[in-house]
């Protein structure tokens, strides 16, 4: 039976190595030679298990078999040494699925990936590795984030395969019936709940060179039990994520080696032991989801080579420890959180700490900003390569009363982010928002921005909004429900300024805007938008009746008709420049009584319409007192002021000139 069932493997062995996606990787590699090599001899196994059964000696046969088919495995190691730890990741991984960010960091905890350029970054190394496998389908089942980056991938079928046969006993997925570990385990997962009574027997027998260890969900914490693995020295990776964990042991400084630390997901740890900032080859430390998490270790300076720090949805996280900003390679830091007193004690780190995280990116979320104190704040954000940042002006359950709104907006009026950034959101607590101007400008990767906290009433202190240069900003919200979406508001907006937007398309309406709106070089479906009313709108107002100034700039559009501009009543100026194919004024501008100063600037159809008073559109106009085109006063407080045989205002280049000095 023995020699059949092996026979059976063979060939299930050389069905694979003869599969498109190994190819791929034998060429990539430039190892096909060796595959090749291991499929003969599989072949040639084969053949000879035909006739085991009547040779004698059979079992000592089938071992030297056995051992010329690992021996011959073992010649395409450097096509799959990293194999074995990618199916651990696989099946410790829920579902099978791994995040990206969580495979590089184990691979570079394990030194598979090295640098030949001193200068270049690892993590970068390590995402170009990742992508180059992705595209030679050694991953599957890729998800993207909105942004288009890969979160996460499980690993082929084929080539978890293939790693479980080539790491041999390297890899231990260990259940309770299992009194003990073969030594040559470098990498192993406990399955099942931890009980001291009889595991500390089993701990004895796990190898002391383990390098990898898993420690899944547990119902019961036992402390002696995780404290014994304490003794494995050369451990890189550990993971004791959702362990029902109370504590870090002291004892882990002595992992000197270890690289990677996951205790996320322990809800029952308040502190981490000060011991940790031992660890001074610690690259990543994962405290992600302990709820109940209150400080960070103070010493968390000494951890001079970390890179990441996941401290995401530590809700009672009360600061930042002081000396986070000499950590000068940290690349990740998800949350930092202002203190409430910065005074209570010298360990208490301010948002300056940030100054010095020149290598920051992905996302950062900073909270509790109305703690800032006298909104003195300037971290300079804008030299930081974030993707997202977040804004969370209070801690959920501190009253209002707590927070300076004056602060909290000074605060936010100093970040000024960094011209990366592809998503600012915006998180307020309490009935009233502090903010009562916002600009956002710059921001050449800035894709949506979401504000949430008060159901449809948007910042309702809010009375200034800017927002300027922001070519890739497509909507307020990344996804909206269409049936609410007109009910969102902005309820007291006063003033709103749009330049160099293109791709914006959607932004909450403000219905009580009576001070200025500016629209340059935006799409037409957000002017289409803006003066679109909303049908579930109760109120008998028309929109805009009590705006006063409005421009239009950089618009490809061909009439203003309609924009509904019979319902400002109260607009007093109106500004339309560089608007190159508008071709007339809508017959509704007799109706704009309040009207005193109108501008035109760059408009060659609509100059020739309104230059003079025997000028097609002159009818239209000629109740406003101060009437400027292209740079030449036509009328003045009330008074024309061109002669009778004077010409139409110069074509051309004269024209541009003048327009582009207004500019």
């Amino acid at each position: 039976m023995a020699e059949e069932v092996l026979f059976n493997i063979a060939g299930d062995i050389i069905k694979k190595l003869g599969s498109g996606v190994l190819q791929q990787i034998g060429l990539w590699w430039g190892v096909n030679d060796e595959l090749e090599k291991l499929k003969s001899t599989l072949t040639t196994i084969q053949a000879v298990l035909l006739d085991a059964e009547e040779k004698s000696a059979l079992n000592n046969q089938v071992k030297l078999w056995l051992g010329k088919l690992k021996e011959v495995v073992y010649d395409a190691d450097d096509l799959l040494d990293d194999f074995s730890t990618e199916a651990l990741r696989r099946q410790v991984m829920g579902g099978n699925k791994v995040s990206k960010e969580t495979l590089i960091h184990q691979w570079i905890a394990h030194g598979f990936i090295e640098l030949s350029n001193k200068s270049a970054c690892i993590e970068d190394i390590g995402i170009e590795y990742f992508m180059d496998l992705c595209w030679r389908s050694f991953f599957q089942n890729v998800k993207r984030d909105g942004f288009g980056n890969i979160q996460s991938c499980t690993m082929h079928d084929l080539m978890h395969d293939l790693a479980t046969l080539v790491a041999g006993k390297e890899i231990s997925i260990m259940n309770s019936k299992e009194k003990s570990v073969d030594e040559r385990v470098r990498h192993l997962k406990l399955d099942f709940r931890l009980d001291s009574s009889d595991i500390i027997p089993v701990v004895l027998s796990i190898p002391k060179k383990l390098r990898s260890f898993i420690l899944p969900h547990q119902e019961f914490y036992d402390h002696d039990a995780i404290r014994i693995f304490s003794n494995f020295k050369q451990l890189r990776v550990c993971g004791m994520q959702d362990c029902r964990m109370t504590e870090v042991s002291s004892s882990i400084e002595s992992l000197k080696h270890l690289r990677y630390l996951d205790v996320s997901k322990n809800s029952e740890i308040k502190a981490l032991s000060n011991s940790i900032t031992n660890l001074q080859n610690l690259q990543v430390l994962n405290v992600s989801g302990c709820q109940y998490l209150k400080e960070l270790p103070e010493d968390i300076k000494n951890l001079s080579n970390l890179r990441h720090l996941y401290c995401h949805n530590c809700y009672s996280l009360t600061h930042m420890p002081r000396g986070l900003g000499q950590l000068t390679s940290l690349q990740t830091l998800t949350w930092f959180v202002v203190a409430k007193d910065s005074s209570i004690s010298k360990n208490v780190g301010g948002l300056d700490e940030l100054n010095s995280l020149y290598n920051l990116n992905g996302s950062l979320q900073i909270r509790n900003l109305g703690f800032v104190k006298n909104g003195k704040v300037n971290p300079n954000l804008e030299k930081l390569l974030l993707q997202s940042l977040v804004l969370v002006s209070s801690r959920y359950g501190d009253a209002r009363g707590d927070v300076n709104g004056d602060s909290e907006e000074m605060a936010l009026q100093n970040l000024r982010p960094n011209s990366n950034l592809k998503e600012l959101k915006v998180y307020h607590n309490g009935s009233n928002l502090f903010l009562r101007k916002l600009e956002i400008g710059g921001l050449d990767d800035l894709e949506y921005i979401e504000i949430e906290g008060q159901g449809t009433s948007f910042f309702p202190s809010l009375k200034y909004l800017i927002i300027k240069y922001c070519p890739k900003l497509m909507g307020w919200q990344k996804k909206r429900d269409d049936s609410t979406a007109k009910l969102a508001q902005f309820t007291f907006l006063s003033q709103f300024i749009c330049h160099n937007c293109p791709k914006l398309s959607w932004i909450p309406q403000f219905p009580s805007l009576n001070e200025a709106l500016e629209l340059n070089n935006v799409s037409l479906q957000l002017v289409q938008e803006i003066f679109t009313p909303s049908i579930s709108s109760s109120s008998t107002v028309p929109p805009f009746s009590q705006l006063k100034t409005l421009m239009f700039s950089q618009l490809a559009v061909e009439s203003l008709q309609p924009y509904g501009l019979q319902n400002l009543t109260s607009l007093e100026k109106l500004t339309i420049f560089d608007c190159r194919d508008l071709k007339s004024l809508p017959q509704e501008m007799r109706s704009l009584t309040s009207l005193r100063k109108l501008h035109i600037y760059g408009c060659p159809i609509l100059r020739r319409r309104c230059a003079n008073k025997y000028c097609e559109d002159w009818p239209l106009v000629s109740h406003i007192s101060y009437i400027n085109v292209q740079a030449r006063i036509i009328q003045l407080e009330g008074h024309y002021q061109l002669e009778d045989n004077e010409s139409d205002i110069p074509h051309s280049d004269d024209e541009r000139n003048a327009s582009l000095q207004y500019a």
